[in-house]
């Protein structure tokens, strides 16, 4: 079953993912990357596009890769 079926069946329009830095901070690089990919997968899906909502409870800074620490 490919994974946007669940979030179609759902009707999930919007994922929400609160502390985003703490999802975030503890990675590798390449795990990093994987996230990202997996995220924008879900929001460019073209049978079911989720909205993808990050927030967080501290203020973060970008890095020179782009990412957020």
């Amino acid at each position: 079953m490919p994974p946007y079926l669940d979030l179609r069946e759902l009707k999930v329009m919007f994922l929400h993912l609160d502390e985003a830095q703490d999802r975030m901070g503890s990675q590798s690089k390449p795990e990093m990357v994987a996230v990202v990919n997996k995220l924008k997968g879900v929001m460019q899906n073209p049978h079911w596009p989720v909205s993808i909502i990050l927030t967080t409870s501290k203020s973060t800074e970008r890095n020179r890769n782009g990412f957020y620490t």
